[in-house]
C-alpha cells in the first residue's frame, strides 16, 4: 500500500509530480544534452551528430503518435506507457555502458535512447491533467521547476564526471536516474486510478463531428500559430541544445564549461517555472507566449554575437525572461482552451512541434557547422527564432477559449 499511503494528499501528489519532472529532465540531460559530448568522444562529427539526433527525433516522433491514443484511454494507460517507454531507456544505456567504438550498434543505440526520451515529454506534460482529476490542481509550473534544478544539478555533475572519469560516467548516471523514474511510476500505480474525468461543460460536448484535422484547424485557429512559432522559436532553440559543446568549444571552453554553463542556465529557469503560476493569475497565456517568444529571439542573436564564455553566459541569461515562461504557459494554454477530447492530442502537438524544430536543427545544423561555419549556423538559428516570434505577435489573438469562439 506504499503508493496509496505515500500520495493521498494533492500535496503528495504535487510532490511526486515534481519529483517526476526532475527524474525526466534529468534523463533528457543525459540523452541529448549530453549525446554531442558522447558521440564526439566516439569519433563522430558535427555532421554524423546532428544526424543521429534528428533520427532520433524523428522516431520519437512517430513514437507519440503511437502512444498519445494510448495515454488517452481510461485507468492507469498513461502510467503504463511511460512505465514501458522508461524500461527502454534503461535498456538502452545498459547497452551504451558495454558499446563498441563508433559503428552501426552505436548509432542505432543512441538513436533509440533519444528517441524514446523525446516520446515522455508530451505525457508527462498531460500526466498533471491525470493526476488532477484526484481533485486537486497540480501546480505545473512549480513541478516543472524542479525539473529544471534537476537539470542544473546533474549537469553540472555531468560537466565534471565527463572530464575526471570519463565518457561512461553519462550512461551510468542515466541508469541511476531511470531507476528513480521507475520508482515514481510504482508509486502513481500503486495510488490507483483517478475518478473519471469531471462532466464537460455545454461547449465541450461531442456534437458528433468527425474531428478532422480540417475541422480541427478551423476549431483552434490561434492554436496553430503558436504551433508554427514554437516550430521556428525551437529550431533556434535546439540548435543551440544540440551543438552546445561545439558552441562552448568555438569560444574556448571545454566539456567542464558547458556543464556550469548548462546549469546556469538551467537555475535561470526556475523563478519563472516557481513563479508562473502566481503570474497566471494576472497574465495571460496568450500574453506570456508572446513575451517570452521575443525573448528567446533576444536570446539566440546575443548567442549569435558572443565572443567568449562571459558573452554565452550573458545571451543566456535571457533564458530567464523565455523558456521557463513559454513552456508552462502552452501547456496550460492547451488546458484553457481545448475541449477535453482534444488535449492529449494537442500536447502531443506542441510536443511535435518541439521535435519538429530538433529534427531541423539536427539535419541541417551539423552540416552548416561542417560546412558554413558555426557563425553561419548561429545566425541561420537566430534568424529561424526571429521570425517564431513574429509568428506569435502577429498570428495570436487574446486570450479566449477558440473553441466557443470560432
Amino acid at each position: 500500500m506504499l503508493g496509496k499511503s505515500v500520495l493521498q494528499g494533492g500535496k503528495a501528489r504535487s510532490a511526486a509530480y515534481g519529483a517526476l519532472n526532475g527524474a525526466y529532465w534529468m534523463l533528457y540531460c543525459v540523452a541529448v544534452s549530453y549525446a554531442g559530448v558522447f558521440l564526439l568522444d566516439k569519433g563522430y562529427s558535427s555532421s554524423q551528430i546532428g544526424a543521429i539526433i534528428a533520427a532520433g527525433y524523428v522516431l520519437g516522433l512517430l513514437l507519440q503518435s503511437a502512444a498519445a491514443p494510448l495515454a488517452d484511454r481510461a485507468g492507469r494507460a498513461p502510467v503504463a506507457v511511460m512505465t514501458v517507454e522508461a524500461a527502454g531507456i534503461a535498456l538502452t544505456l545498459l547497452a551504451l555502458m558495454h558499446s563498441p567504438e563508433k559503428g552501426f550498434f552505436l548509432t542505432a543505440v543512441f538513436t533509440v535512447l533519444i528517441a524514446l526520451a523525446v516520446s515522455i515529454q508530451p505525457l508527462v506534460n498531460a500526466f498533471t491533467f491525470y493526476l488532477e482529476r484526484f481533485g486537486t490542481e497540480i501546480p505545473f509550473g512549480l513541478c516543472r521547476g524542479v525539473g529544471s534544478a534537476s537539470y542544473a544539478a546533474l549537469s553540472a555533475v555531468m560537466g565534471l564526471l565527463t572530464v575526471r572519469a570519463g565518457i561512461l560516467s553519462i550512461p551510468a548516471a542515466g541508469l541511476i536516474v531511470a531507476a528513480l523514474f521507475l520508482f515514481l511510476m510504482l508509486l502513481f500505480c500503486r495510488a490507483g486510478t483517478p475518478p473519471a474525468p469531471p462532466q464537460k461543460p455545454k461547449w465541450a460536448e461531442d456534437d458528433g463531428e468527425k474531428r478532422g484535422l480540417a475541422t480541427y484547424a478551423r476549431r483552434y485557429r490561434s492554436f496553430l500559430f503558436l504551433l508554427g512559432g514554437m516550430a521556428l522559436i525551437f529550431f533556434g532553440h535546439s540548435f543551440f541544445l544540440n551543438f552546445t559543446i561545439q558552441i562552448v568549444n568555438g569560444v574556448g571552453g571545454n566539456s567542464g564549461d558547458m556543464g556550469i554553463l548548462n546549469a546556469y542556465i538551467a537555475v535561470l529557469e526556475l523563478p519563472g517555472m516557481w513563479m508562473f503560476d502566481r503570474l497566471r493569475r494576472k497574465y495571460s497565456c496568450t500574453g506570456m507566449l508572446k513575451f517570452a517568444g521575443v525573448f528567446f529571439a533576444v536570446k539566440n542573436t546575443l548567442i549569435f554575437a558572443a565572443g567568449s564564455m562571459l558573452g554565452l553566459y550573458g545571451a543566456t541569461f535571457f533564458q530567464a525572461l523565455s523558456y521557463p515562461l513559454f513552456i508552462p504557459a502552452s501547456v496550460r494554454y492547451v488546458g484553457e482552451h481545448m475541449e477535453l477530447k482534444d488535449m492529449n492530442k494537442s500536447q502531443s502537438l506542441l510536443t511535435a512541434m518541439i521535435t519538429i524544430g530538433n529534427i531541423c536543427v539536427s539535419a541541417v545544423g551539423g552540416f552548416l557547422i561542417d560546412g558554413a561555419g558555426l557563425k553561419t549556423a548561429l545566425a541561420v538559428a537566430a534568424a529561424c527564432t526571429i521570425a517564431g516570434a513574429a509568428v506569435l505577435m502577429l498570428g495570436m489573438r487574446k486570450d479566449k477559449a477558440d473553441a466557443i469562439s470560432d
